[in-house]
């Protein structure tokens, strides 16, 4: 029986000191702009490359948009596109009459744990146009209106079968 005891006690190592813990480090944000959702724009993101130039190979990247920022873009996918491409986004509002464009990069692309055949991708964008930047903000400035929060009360990403954390 002693020896029971010995072995029950070193199971989970009580005789050991421990090292305590570190106190866990403040995750920094380092995001400069405030993210917001768009819901009713088609996104088109394309590889840049030559064959894109000349037509060929240009297939749209792109399912979904999740939000936009100045800085940059999430959007769903069907494929794990490669952290460094260069890629062109175009974002159309067709019930808008309008379209925001930018380059950008992919800094990652991930697997999305709600639907494994999807992918969730952020890319960066480079820097703007005053002409990009002006769009960008009236964007902002009616997706995140309360006449607009108030209009799309209905329609929100749950109901389009989008889940996605916040």
């Amino acid at each position: 029986m002693p020896s029971e005891r010995v072995g029950e006690k070193n199971w989970f190592q009580e005789d050991k000191p421990r090292k305590a813990s570190e106190p866990s480090k403040a995750v920094k944000n380092l995001r400069k702009h405030v993210r917001f959702e768009i819901d009713e724009a088609t996104p088109l993101v394309y590889v840049k490359g030559f064959l894109n130039l000349v037509g060929l190979g240009k297939s749209n990247k792109a399912l979904d948009v999740m939000n936009l920022s100045e800085g940059g873009v999430l959007l769903k996918t069907l494929e794990k596109v490669p952290k460094g491409t260069k890629v062109h986004v175009r974002l159309k509002m067709e019930k808008y009459q309008d379209e925001f464009n930018a380059d950008g990069v992919v800094r990652w692309c991930v697997l999305n744990p709600y639907a494994p055949v999807e992918y969730f991708m952020g890319v960066q964008f480079g820097a703007l146009k005053e002409e990009q930047a002006k769009r960008l903000l009236k964007m902002r400035d009616w997706f995140t209106s309360p006449e607009y929060k108030a209009k799309s009360a209905g329609k929100n990403r749950a109901s389009r079968g989008i889940q996605f954390p916040k």
